[in-house]
């Protein structure tokens, strides 16, 4: 809000004070008869963000000077959007509750889909706090999940809880966030592959002080090509990226008899950040199209020991599927 001018005038003990009370009349009477809004009092707050910062849908608001660059004379203030900590301390909370509550797991694969679901509340959470100014309340983050996971594994495992640690690149889950990472983290073995807890830092801040182009609108040519640039731009990070298994998938698993084993589970999502989110034969993407996805075996005849290898697994849209599988079906035959 930009500040208002304040006038005062003094007569022997009395004070009048006045400020441009007509301007602001004028502009509530256009809101009202030409927008047809109306300004409610109760939810209505005017506030000046140079010196008190307001709450918005999770974020902080507020305007500060921008860092001091180089070359810069001109003096102004800019934007600058923090998560609110209370909110993410109420969030943190809450998973740190669900970490504590891996010591009730039964198996080992119970134990896995819990901490799938953690990690997909993780990437949930600062993917929707990465347009903010969010390092340090990443980092923080972390930090409280390390703790109650370090008190967690204290109790599942041995006094030296260092031994639980895992390096995020030898994970078998989220390979496609945890890749170049050298940090460490908390994790269990199942079926041989550790399986372990990811990090919100990874998801690095898409802050921008012009995050909108103004003139963006499907109306006009260069409306349209803004947009087409904003999409490409803002795309999806690799590391934000939600896994496409279940809770439940990676928990039923360990039943599984068949080929769709655990390592099924885990090689399709690692085929599927390979294939780009694209039909293998008719290169449809599978998100934006709205088409339903499968992930089809090239050899069905391997044995089970091999079946499951990244290589003999693709992503193709329904209809090529049911092409797929009218082939493999005429080569029985015949």
């Amino acid at each position: 809000m930009r500040e208002i001018d304040l006038h005062c005038i003094k007569e022997s003990y009395n004070f009048l004070c006045t400020t441009r009370g007509k301007d602001i009349q004028d502009f509530l009477k256009y809101l009202h008869f030409r927008l047809k809004m109306t300004i409610s009092e109760k939810k209505t707050e005017l506030v000046n963000l140079k010196r008190t910062k307001i709450n918005f849908l999770g974020f902080g608001l507020v305007l500060e000077k921008p860092r001091k660059e180089p070359g810069r004379k001109r003096a102004y203030f800019v934007g600058k959007a923090y998560p609110r900590r209370d909110r993410m301390d109420q969030k943190v909370k809450e998973l740190c509750q669900e970490i504590r509550g891996l010591i009730y797991c039964s198996t080992t694969n119970d134990m896995a889909a819990k901490i799938h679901l953690i990690n997909q509340k993780i990437i949930g959470i600062t993917s929707y706090y990465k347009v903010s100014i969010c390092s340090d309340a990443f980092r923080r983050m972390d930090y409280q999940l390390n703790r109650s996971a370090y008190y967690t594994w204290k109790k599942l495992r041995c006094p030296k809880t260092e031994k639980g640690k895992i390096l995020l690149a030898e994970l078998c889950n989220l390979k496609h966030r945890h890749s170049n990472s050298t940090e460490k983290t908390f994790g269990i073995r199942v079926e041989g592959l550790w399986y372990g807890i990811t990090k919100a830092s990874l998801t690095r801040s898409t802050y921008e002080q012009k995050p909108f182009y103004q003139e963006m609108t499907p109306y006009t040519k260069c409306g349209r090509q803004a947009y087409k640039y904003y999409q490409e731009k803002y795309e999806t990070a690799l590391k934000d990226i939600q896994s496409i298994n279940s809770e439940t998938q990676i928990r039923l698993s360990s039943r599984s008899r068949t080929k769709y084993n655990f390592l099924y589970y885990i090689n399709r999502e690692q085929a599927y950040i390979r294939d780009k989110n694209t039909c293998q034969r008719c290169n449809v993407n599978l998100i934006s199209s709205n088409v339903q996805a499968h992930c089809h075996h090239i050899n069905s005849r391997r044995a089970l020991g091999n079946i499951n290898d990244k290589q003999n697994l693709i992503w193709l849209c329904e209809n090529c599927h049911k092409r797929e599988h009218k082939k493999t079906k005429r080569k029985n035959i015949i």
